[in-house]
């Protein structure tokens, strides 16, 4: 069932692209939350950065979890999702849903060039509750200026048990 539901939303994100947008990007979500005790829903969107500031471009994405599919089996992040491709100096956000349909926490990451690439955006334990101010995003418990893709550090992973 996950998978159909990661299906259909990739499909509905791309017709999301107006004509002069070509591709897909990948967005990698990665963190240490756990599927549904932390976070039941995933939304992931791109912003163009521009001089009135952020502007939702593809419409974003929603990834549901519905109790059926995780019951009994707590996921793990990552999750690759599809979202139309911007070109431009862009900002991938990815927000954590909680039970109540509330975001609980948010990653995100500053990119510039041309469309059609793999970028990883981190939702951190330490980071559930933060919602940070805009052109900023949570690590290790506290607000920084959104980074440049990359600089990160790669995919965070749940420490091995």
């Amino acid at each position: 069932m996950a998978r159909r539901v990661l299906f259909m939303m990739v499909l509905a994100t791309s017709v999301h692209a107006s004509c002069d947008d070509a591709g897909l990007d990948t967005v990698r979500v990665c963190g240490d939350l756990v599927v549904p005790a932390e976070l039941v829903a995933l939304r992931v969107t791109v912003l163009s950065v521009g001089d009135g500031g952020l502007r939702e471009r593809t419409g974003g994405a929603l990834v549901l979890y519905e109790e059926d599919d995780v019951a009994g089996e707590e996921q793990q992040l990552p999750v690759a999702v599809a979202v139309a491709a911007v070109g431009g100096t862009r900002v991938f956000r990815a927000q954590a849903i909680g039970r109540d349909g509330t975001e609980v926490g948010r990653g995100e990451v500053l990119v510039s060039g041309s469309p059609g690439g793999a970028v990883v955006v981190n939702l951190s334990r330490a980071c559930l509750g933060f919602v940070c101010p805009l052109g900023q995003t949570c690590e290790a418990s506290a607000c920084i200026v959104t980074p440049a893709a990359g600089a990160s550090g790669g995919c965070l992973l749940p420490e091995a048990p």
